[in-house]
């Protein structure tokens, strides 16, 4: 009998394996940019219009304080987004994109 056989009848129960998985309910800004590509003057700008929930947690009489983003109306804010492309807009991104690519070719070349 090896050593996990012994450990396995010490229980009654399977053992539960740790989940890594779980979301947070609030992030601050580093782990919104990190989960969600947001960055810090973007996510002001979605609180500052009411996109994204956001609270302060800060002590009583202080200015300064840790922001916290709530990972729910971020989810929802992104699900909202339109998920197609306009035509008209991709076809401008592409115009401007072989403008810039001539002309820094030309600039090389110079």
């Amino acid at each position: 009998m090896n050593a996990a056989d012994v450990d396995a009848r010490n229980f009654t129960t399977q053992p539960v394996a740790a989940t890594w998985g779980v979301d947070p309910e609030f992030v601050d800004l580093r782990g919104l940019e990190a989960r969600f590509g947001i960055r810090r003057s973007n996510a002001y700008t979605l609180i500052q219009v009411g996109a994204i929930k956001s609270v302060v947690l800060r002590r009583r009489g202080t200015i300064k304080g840790r922001r916290l983003v709530d990972v729910a109306s971020v989810r929802t804010f992104l699900a909202s987004l339109p998920s197609d492309v306009d035509p008209v807009m991709s076809a401008n991104c592409r115009k401007a994109q072989k403008k810039s690519a001539e002309a820094k070719l030309e600039k090389e070349t110079k």
